[in-house]
C-alpha cells in the first residue's frame, strides 16, 4: 500500500538522520503519523527530515519537536515541541524498549607490566553490571600503553594488558565470543608526549560495552 510505503520512507529517513520516536494513530479522518525527536544521551540533538508527497515539509531540529503526517501521507504539518511527560505518556512503551547506549571504560595499568592499577580494579564490578544490563553481544577491550620503551615491544605490551582484562571478565561470566580484543600499542595517546616518557594515562585498556 502507498500508505504503508510511505511509512517505510519516513522511518528510513529518521534513522539516518537522527533519533525519533514514530507513532501511528488512527481517527475518523484516518492513519497518521507522529514523529517526535528524542536529544542524545549527552543532551546533544541531531536532524530529522519529514517530507510528504506534497512536497510539504518538516525539519525537526530541537529535542522534542514534533510533526504529523496526514492521511494518506500525503501532507506534513508542524506540531510544535511537546514537553517530556507527554512523550512519555505517548511512548513510553517504545522507550522502555530501547536498548541501553554504549558505555566505555578505561583502566589503567601500573608501568612496564599488565598489573591494573588499584582504583581500575575497583571498576571491575561496574564492566560487570554494564555487561548484564545491556546482555552485551559486543564487548571490544583495547590495550595501550605510554612511549616508553620500543614501539614493537610496546605494541605486544597492550595485547597483554588487552587479554588480561579479558580473561578478567571470562572468569567473572562473560562469553568470551562476544569480546574482541586489540592492540594500539603507542599509537593513539589520551596524552600526546615526546618519546620516552612516562604517561600514566596512556597505559590503559578501554573497554566498550554494546
Amino acid at each position: 500500500m502507498k500508505w504503508e510505503k510511505r511509512v517505510i520512507d519516513i522511518i528510513a529517513v529518521v534513522l539516518l538522520v537522527g533519533i525519533a520516536l514514530i507513532m501511528m494513530s488512527g481517527c475518523s479522518a484516518g492513519p497518521k503519523t507522529i514523529v517526535v525527536l528524542l536529544p542524545e544521551p549527552d543532551g546533544s540533538v541531531g536532524t530529522v527530515n519529514v517530507s510528504g508527497q506534497d512536497q510539504s515539509r518538516s525539519v525537526l531540529d530541537s529535542a522534542y519537536e514534533s510533526a504529523k503526517v496526514g492521511d494518506p501521507g500525503t501532507s506534513v504539518e508542524e506540531s510544535g515541541v511537546l514537553d517530556k511527560e507527554t512523550v512519555q505518556q505517548t511512548f513510553g512503551e517504545a522507550l522502555a524498549a530501547q536498548p541501553l547506549p554504549p558505555q566505555i571504560f578505561i583502566l589503567y595499568f601500573k608501568s612496564g607490566g599488565a598489573e591494573l592499577t588499584d582504583a581500575a580494579i575497583a571498576m571491575i564490578p561496574d564492566i560487570l553490571e554494564s555487561i548484564r544490563l545491556r546482555h552485551a553481544v559486543d564487548i571490544t577491550v583495547v590495550g595501550h600503553t605510554d612511549r616508553v620503551g620500543a614501539a614493537e615491544k610496546n605494541r605486544v605490551l597492550s595485547m597483554e594488558r588487552a587479554e588480561f582484562v579479558v580473561t578478567l571478565l571470562t572468569q567473572n561470566g562473560v562469553d568470551k565470543s562476544v569480546i574482541e580484543a586489540s592492540s594500539h600499542g603507542e599509537m593513539n595517546p589520551i596524552v600526546p608526549t615526546e618519546d620516552d616518557v612516562a604517561e600514566p594515562k596512556n597505559r590503559r585498556v578501554e573497554v566498550m560495552v554494546r
